[in-house]
């Protein structure tokens, strides 16, 4: 199958939070696929597939991806707060099965084809790639190339006008770490937001909008402190 040749409409809805729309910053984090069986290939699970995953019952790979998002480990995160401000989306675009299934190199070009019309569904202002397959999905896009500081960076590319951070996929074990992917997050925010003239906290403003309350000390639950 050709990219050419490939169809343009998407099967899954990309998930986006509900406070998406409204912050200075839209990340829209691009995944790999969903695994399943072939009851799940319907349009809502993806946000199916958030919410419980991402949201009621985090698992790693959801947590991970916060945590790059906005930059702090998962103890400090509230999930539902952080899922409202960020959308995600997978390139495949058909269901692979849970037994012995693996992505194929049609599937990555045919969910290349159908993701022009997902990122201008969401309209991002940056994108976050999860792994090497969606790195190569994104570089048969028409519009694709490396970010004018790729040199600097090393993890950097666009398509059209909209920057893409690449990282390891979320699961792969001791490769993926949270801390570099957010600071390169972070430095295109903060040059976004000087060039939109937002105010000059916008990028830690973004970040601490997914905070837990943070908690009392054991130290002074019991002593009789009135809190500050």
């Amino acid at each position: 199958m050709s990219f050419s040749q490939a169809h343009h409409d998407f099967t899954f809805e990309p998930y986006v939070g509900e406070k998406f729309a409204d912050q200075d910053f839209r990340i829209l984090v691009l995944g790999e696929s969903h695994y399943g069986e072939d009851e799940h290939q319907i349009s809502t699970f993806t946000a199916t597939t958030v919410r419980k995953h991402g949201i009621q019952r985090p698992k790693a790979f959801f947590r991970r991806i916060t945590e790059a998002c906005f930059g702090y480990g998962w103890d400090w995160i509230d999930p539902d707060r952080a899922w409202k401000r960020i959308a995600f989306a997978n390139v495949v675009q058909q269901i692979v099965p849970n037994v012995s299934g693996s992505v194929t190199y049609d599937m990555l070009v045919d969910g290349a084809a159908k993701l022009p019309t997902q990122i201008e569904a969401v309209q991002p202002h940056f994108i976050l790639a999860l792994g090497n397959n969606v790195r190569r999905a994104l570089r048969l896009m028409e519009g694709f190339g490396e970010h004018p500081d790729n040199e600097r960076a090393g993890a950097l590319s666009i398509i059209k006008d909209t920057p893409i951070v690449h990282s390891y996929h979320p699961s792969s074990r001791g490769r993926f770490k949270f801390q570099p992917v957010a600071e390169l997050l972070g430095r295109l925010m903060w040059e976004a937001g000087r060039a939109r003239d937002l105010a000059d906290d916008a990028v830690e403003t973004f970040a601490q909008s997914v905070l837990l309350d943070t908690p009392r000390s054991h130290l002074v639950i019991n002593s009789g402190q009135a809190r500050p």
